[in-house]
């Protein structure tokens, strides 16, 4: 037989009409409920404490109406428990839920609420958190979750001002989605994973200023993916460690942005970090391992550079400057094997492109006036082709080493190339 526990909150108005209420229930057994409610605006300082030992068991707790100061605590231990807290128009609330088992789950939601925080912690596999702060200030969410195929989902949205996100998973199979929109300023989202076949993906969109969103994994075979638009001083950083690992960072419409991605390890990928229509923005990619791949898109943009180092073998970088002026590109590799390609379209854009060890490759193109390239290779059987499409254009080669080829092509008028090879068997090819 299910057990309902329900302490109504009027009780203690008997006593005081501005004692503080609190409510403390045990339960041990199968199938169990416990419910309690704090509704009453004059009252403050409310306690729920929730604790219950077995398995089906059902903890809802409930604290509205302009409360100030109120504790959620909810504990369970066992398997296919599940929370429901809800804290709404209340001020330095707190919800703390720690579930030990599996297949359980916690809910909470705060709207309308300032300086309120949720804490929660899961042990296990299989178990879920979902967190809805709407329309809220000044808010902390922090989940720690630690075992197999677990998942975090965490919404902060409507208007809020000064909110943070915080999720660490320990374990494999464990996946995360975060998302913070329409906020006023100032928020940040931060996601730590360790384990093998992990996956993230956080959503920063539409904050007036100062939008952070960190990602940080280490294992092999993870996914991160991060979408952040729409704000002043946004920033997007994503760091991996292992192999196998695939990071796609996407900023878009942003002012003075920035793009972090760093990988240690063999085999991994930068899917495309991308800025589109962004002003001022900063692309930072590095890669060290083998037969990694970076890539990234500026699009629309106007004063962005961009930097993409590889130290390994076999790796390829690709960068793309779409319909951008006043843009710089570096691109820098060491190791043997390995491949750049750059294409810009626009003006005033310069190229710095550098390779360290042999059989390495450069594809250059550019169109549009006012460009700069500058390529430099030091090795043995490199090669470097180079396009610049438009007027007065500057092309500066140095290759250092034996058997080296180059080729290049400047189409139109009044560009300059500069050339200097040293070692033996080299070859260069110049078309104005």
């Amino acid at each position: 037989m299910k057990n309902i526990l329900l302490i109504p909150t009027l009780f203690s108005i008997c006593i005081s009409a501005y004692a503080n209420n609190t409510y403390i229930v045990n339960q041990v057994g199968a199938g169990n409920t416990a419910i309690g409610d704090q509704s009453d605006p004059t009252i403050s300082n409310n306690l729920i404490s929730q604790t219950q030992i077995g398995d089906n068991n059902t903890a809802e707790a409930e604290q509205i109406n302009s409360n100030a100061n109120g504790v959620i605590i909810h504990s369970q231990q066992g398997n296919l428990n599940n929370t429901l807290s809800t804290q709404d128009n209340s001020t330095n609330g707190t919800v703390n839920a720690t579930q030990v088992g599996d297949n359980n789950e916690v809910v909470t939601s705060q709207i309308n609420d300032n300086f309120n925080g949720n804490i929660i912690s899961q042990f296990g596999i299989l178990n879920s958190t979902n967190i809805i702060n709407n329309t809220s200030s000044f808010n902390t969410s922090i989940v720690f979750q630690q075992g197999t195929d677990n998942f975090s989902s965490v919404v902060q949205n409507s208007g809020g001002a000064n909110n943070s996100i915080t999720v660490t998973q320990n374990g494999i199979q464990n996946s995360a989605s975060v998302a913070s929109f329409n906020s006023a300023a100032n928020t940040s989202i931060a996601i730590q994973q360790t384990g093998n076949f992990n996956s993230v993906g956080a959503s920063q969109t539409d904050s007036s200023q100062f939008m952070s969103s960190t990602i940080i994994q280490t294992g092999d075979d993870n996914l991160g993916n991060i979408f952040s638009g729409g704000s002043t001083s946004g920033s997007v950083t994503m760091i991996q460690s292992g192999n196998a690992n695939l990071s796609s960072p996407v900023h878009t419409d942003s002012t003075l942005s920035q793009g972090i991605s760093n990988q240690i390890g063999n085999d991994n990928i930068v899917g495309a970090l991308i800025q589109d229509a962004t002003t001022n923005g900063f692309i930072n990619i590095t890669q060290m391992g083998n037969q990694n791949t970076g890539s990234f898109v500026q699009v629309n943009s106007v004063n962005d550079s961009a930097m993409l180092v590889q130290l390994g073998a076999s790796n390829e970088a690709t960068g793309f400057h779409f319909f951008s002026n006043d843009s710089d590109v570096n691109l820098h590799q060491i190791g043997d094997q390995n491949f750049i390609s750059s294409f810009q379209t626009g003006s005033t854009n310069t190229v710095d492109a550098e390779q360290t060890g042999n059989q390495n490759t450069i594809d250059l193109d550019q169109d549009g006036d006012l460009l700069i390239a500058d390529i430099n290779q030091d090795g043995m059987l490199n090669t470097i082709n180079s396009i610049q499409m438009g007027q007065d254009n500057d092309a500066f080669f140095s290759q250092n080493g034996n058997s080296n080829l180059l080729d290049s092509m400047q189409l139109n008028t009044s560009s300059i190339a500069t050339v200097s090879q040293t070692g033996d068997n080299n070859s260069s090819t110049i078309l104005q």
